[in-house]
């Protein structure tokens, strides 16, 4: 698993920096039209961040984007404008509106929150909105940089493109299976296992997200997704719903929606509130949020209390590439 997250995450630091911008609907997808480069990256946040709110992670985008949370774990969305400014890289506005109004509106599921977002941004339609301008063999600091869309460890652009399925790949990174594909012992990229597929105890077959290999209950080695809202959980299961605003009722053992903030709730319940509002005697209390008065760092809900007012995080600076 660990080798398909990591071409999850390049996947994503090739194309992430092109989804952004533009005016956007209620629900955050965009109006169409195009994205200029300079406003791409307050859109990618703002898109991820209605999904966080969507999903009851947090009250309003505002204190989502300015939180270390789930906004974060993108690639560093300065650092890659900079590269398309050097020219070494080109982008496209067009493409960037396509991406972020691709965005699927459900929810996300709670395990691989960070992996679908990945996903989505390395899928064909996110993937055209940049072109790298760095031939093979040429220095690079990201994929978003080659023509061949892989930058190796060592600082070079991978010789040869990804790999579509089916297709000879090796172990050398010289020829790197495209993404949602793994690489069998063969040397041929294959993809990921869908929910009821047999899954062997072997490093290169993977499950499909967000299915995963259980080694025990009703369905070992079995590729398996995560119980929907209303379906049967397991209250001492870590992450036992599959979606992000479900919890397990311990009264029913049910998938079920998560109580909003200002409800009543009972304490001895596993998590049933929403993230952002935790229960605090006997209502689902919300955490103070951005712009709220606070008494010291800690109050705040994923922010700093500066001034005991909640403030943002400091922004992240570009990096550097070195070239």
């Amino acid at each position: 698993m660990r080798a398909t997250v990591w071409k999850a995450a390049i996947g994503c630091g090739v194309v992430l920096a092109g989804c952004g911008g533009g005016s956007s609907h209620p629900d955050g997808g965009l109006t169409g039209g195009g994205v200029a480069l300079d406003d791409y990256a307050s859109a990618v946040v703002t898109a991820i961040c209605q999904r966080a709110v969507d999903c009851s992670l947090y009250p309003n985008v505002a204190t989502c984007a300015a939180t270390r949370g789930i906004a974060d774990g993108t690639p560093n969305l300065a650092f890659e404008v900079d590269i398309v400014k050097q020219g070494l890289a080109r982008y496209d506005p067009v493409a960037a509106a396509a991406c972020l109004d691709a965005l699927p509106r459900t929810c996300w599921t709670l395990s691989d929150w960070i992996l679908e977002k990945w996903q989505f941004f390395a899928t064909s339609i996110c993937r055209k909105v940049f072109t790298g301008a760095v031939p093979p063999g040429g220095a690079c600091c990201g994929g978003i940089m080659c023509t061949t869309q892989m930058c190796n460890v060592g600082g070079s652009c991978a010789p040869e493109p990804l790999v579509s399925l089916g297709g000879h790949c090796d172990s050398n990174a010289n020829l790197q299976c495209d993404f949602d594909l793994v690489c069998s012992p063969e040397g041929r990229c294959e993809g990921l296992l869908p929910i009821g597929a047999s899954c062997p105890d072997v490093t290169w077959q993977v499950c499909a997200p967000p299915a995963g290999c259980p080694i025990a209950g009703p369905t070992p080695g079995i590729c398996t997704a995560r119980p929907d809202e209303g379906e049967p959980c397991d209250v001492n299961d870590p992450n036992p719903c599959l979606r992000l605003d479900d919890y397990c009722d311990p009264d029913t053992d049910i998938c079920t929606r998560r109580i909003p903030a200002g409800a009543p709730c009972t304490s001895i319940n596993v998590y049933p509130c929403v993230r952002f509002a935790p229960c605090t005697n006997g209502v689902c209390t919300p955490a103070p949020a951005l712009g709220d008065p606070c008494r010291s760092d800690g109050t705040c809900f994923d922010l700093r209390c500066v001034d005991n007012v909640c403030s943002p995080w400091p922004t992240a600076a570009p990096g550097v590439c070195g070239l």
